[in-house]
């Protein structure tokens, strides 16, 4: 029997599926012990009520301290260590048992032949796509299919899970310390265990997990482990792998490594001036420590945390240029800077056009506009008044632009970086960074990021606010008394075609409310093509509808619909703002991604994404309506792939569905509306 160790950092879904995958499809019954990082999300205390091995720490230790602890705990000589995003496959402890037993020492490692969406270009992964998420995981296909590329074994590998014997791991050292919280760790061990003899790191072939790739890597800070890897052994990875690893794979040592007794290491050229000029230019591997913990040991409270500042900031600017939603997602992170610093001074630049969601907002002291595409000179005014101005800058884009401004402005500089070659050039610019999600975490999850690296408390809520000469104004706009009158507000049209609900189902919509004693009210921007095709659908509606298409402001609007008693509409800023009012909320999905931009429901404070990527959903006061189609969400831009085409899946959206999905909502979501006035 085998040792199954598994550090984890708040990701219970993915554990669950680890840990039934190694009780269902094992041979025998093995330990598993469990490290636990944080456990906020519930992790904590499923493993508890599982009755399963366990050691905790109140914050992210990193790999390096957490899979050592581990080791220290196991029963048996035989340790797996795998990620807590890991499936296993049947047979695969039984395929480990067997290389055991053919090899004739115990000093080895071995490692288990792993099945990914994507393997890099890496020959030794198999590429076949089961599910990003355990929501869309296709466990049953896995299970069909898992063998289905046959492999052999595999000299001079590496990979994950890897299979150890403890006598050897505690012999090296486990873990060095010095790579934490984990980047390059497991090269590192390499390169120990073949110090010490070992030539033996076998792929077993027969041997499958399902990995769902990096789902903690990714949100940490990385340290800078290429060049620990460097400092210490004075040889790159690359060389290493090449020269030593690849001699086992290939049965020939290379001209390198045959120079030297029995293939023991050298540094090379190329590895000692990368030396001496990584030695130059920082303190590695301190600073990346500091940076990443300065006490990974201390639990919150004892000191600063990971990533506090060393002192309260006076200014922060907040970067979002990008589109009104993207804008408004961003203040969770600004209401969780302003309860950490209220006498700080905050600031938000955003592009012209999308500062009206913010203008009411009572966190923020001055809204900074730019041109989404400025004049040359114009464009330098703005930085030369940036430049180094405030204390703390921070953006919650990707984009190279919003990087620059938040360079430019801030004496601390934190920002998103995704791990891709492309953009790793933005963190020499940057002071710190959050791991930006493209696919599988909401984007107030996502933002929330930043506040993390500050050590400061998250706080969840999207902030709509608005003042009493808005009140007013909608007031005596509208042709009823907005506080006797019952009456739902229906936005029909987004920023872009494709995000478009059919015309039929927004009038019989209409009809069906009217005959339910419920008014429509129609919102809408102020676009000539947008009040032309709201204008058409509204002719055709029940003669109570009131067309306020145009004659309200982003504040006003969201007074109006903190009254509403329903509101129905596409992916757009209007849906996010109904959502986090606590009104009853239909959010009209499609193409979009629901996992990534589905709209925040109103005292939704948890630490996983609201809602899967599939099927129509419910959270709190929202309803997620999603069309059908097996390409469904397609993350495309309508079915020609532009932002002017439609989508089947919303125009074949029926209207029933709709209507189920209000009659749906229960009353008690009326509890939930609070009227935030600044």
């Amino acid at each position: 029997m085998f040792s199954v160790i598994i550090p984890t950092w708040n990701n219970l879904d993915f554990l669950k599926l680890c840990v039934d995958s190694i009780r269902r499809h094992s041979q025998s019954d093995h330990e598993i012990i469990i490290h636990i990082n944080d456990g906020s999300d519930g992790t904590l205390e499923w493993v508890k009520a599982q009755g399963i091995k366990y050691s905790h720490t109140a914050k992210n230790i990193g790999i390096c301290l957490a899979v050592n602890h581990l080791v220290a705990q196991v029963s048996h000589d035989w340790v797996l260590y795998m990620n807590d995003d890991m499936v296993a496959c049947p047979g695969w402890d039984t395929a480990f048992a067997k290389a055991i037993e053919s090899s004739d020492t115990d000093l080895a490692l071995f490692f288990s032949t792993m099945i990914q969406a994507e393997n890099g270009r890496n020959p030794n992964i198999i590429k076949n796509d089961f599910g990003s998420t355990p929501q869309n995981f296709d466990q049953s296909r896995l299970l069909q299919e898992y063998l289905s590329e046959p492999r052999s074994d595999v000299e001079g590998g590496e990979a994950q899970p890897t299979l150890f014997h403890r006598k050897w791991w505690t012999m090296v050292g486990g873990y060095s310390l010095e790579f934490s919280p984990g980047m390059s760790s497991d090269d590192d061990l390499l390169m120990k265990f073949w110090v010490v003899g070992c030539r033996h790191f076998r792929i077993v072939g027969a041997s499958r997990f399902y990995h769902f790739s990096c789902k903690s890597t990714g949100r940490i800070r990385r340290n800078r482990g290429g060049r620990i890897f460097v400092m210490k052994w004075g040889i790159t990875q690359r060389e290493f792998k090449q020269h030593y690893l690849g001699s086992l794979r290939s049965g020939d040592p290379s001209k390198f490594a045959a120079r030297h007794h029995k293939m023991f290491p050298r540094t090379t050229l190329s590895g000692r001036v990368r030396r001496t000029v990584y030695g130059l230019l920082g303190e590695h591997p301190l600073r990346d420590i500091e940076l990443w913990d300065a006490e990974p040991g201390q639990e919150p409270g004892h000191s600063d945390n990971t990533g506090a500042i060393l002192k309260p900031p006076n200014r922060i600017l907040v970067v979002v240029t990008l589109r009104i939603g993207d804008v408004l997602l961003s203040t969770p992170v600004i209401r969780s800077l302003r309860l950490a610093w209220p006498l700080a001074k905050i600031d938000v630049l955003v592009f012209e056009g999308t500062e009206g969601v913010l203008l009411r907002n009572p966190d923020i002291d001055r809204v900074i506009t730019v041109p989404a595409r400025p004049r040359f000179l114009q464009h330098l005014r703005l930085m030369l008044s940036l430049f180094r101005r405030y204390d703390l800058a921070l953006t919650t884009l990707l984009g190279d632009r919003p990087t620059l401004y938040t360079w430019i402005a801030g004496k601390t500089r934190i920002g998103m970086q995704d791990g891709s070659k492309k953009e790793h050039w933005k963190q020499y610019l940057l002071s710190r960074w959050a791991n930006f999600q493209h696919v599988d975490n909401h984007t107030v999850l996502t933002n929330l990021g930043l506040v993390d690296l500050l050590g400061i408390k998250r706080n969840h809520e999207v902030v709509i606010a608005w003042n009493q000469s808005d009140e007013i104004s909608v007031a005596a706009a509208l042709p009823f008394d907005i506080r006797a009158e019952t009456f739902a507000v229906l936005h029909m049209s987004p920023k872009f075609t494709y995000k478009m609900w059919q015309r039929d189902g927004w009038i019989e919509l209409a009809n069906w409310l009217a005959g339910n004693g419920i008014r429509s009210v129609l919102t809408g921007s102020n676009d000539p093509a947008e009040l032309t095709y709201v204008d058409q659908i509204f002719r055709s509606m029940p003669s109570s509808t009131v067309n306020m298409a145009g004659k309200l402001s982003l504040s006003e609007s969201a007074f109006l619909i903190s009254r509403a008693k329903y509101y129905v509409g596409p992916d757009t800023a209007l849906t996010h703002m109904a959502a986090a009012l606590g009104t009853p909320t239909i959010a009209l999905f499609g193409p979009s991604n629901p996992v990534k931009w589905g709209p925040w429901p109103k005292g939704y404070e948890e630490f996983r994404n609201p809602y899967g990527m599939k099927g129509t959903q419910r959270v709190n006061n929202v309803v997620l309506v999603q069309g059908a189609g097996n390409c469904v969400p397609c993350m495309e831009e309508g079915c020609d792939r532009h932002n002017a085409s439609l989508s089947d899946c919303l125009q074949n959206l029926p209207a029933a569905k709709v209507i189920k999905a209000i009659q749906d909502l229960s009353v008690e979501t009326e509890s939930l509306k609070v009227a935030i006035s600044a």
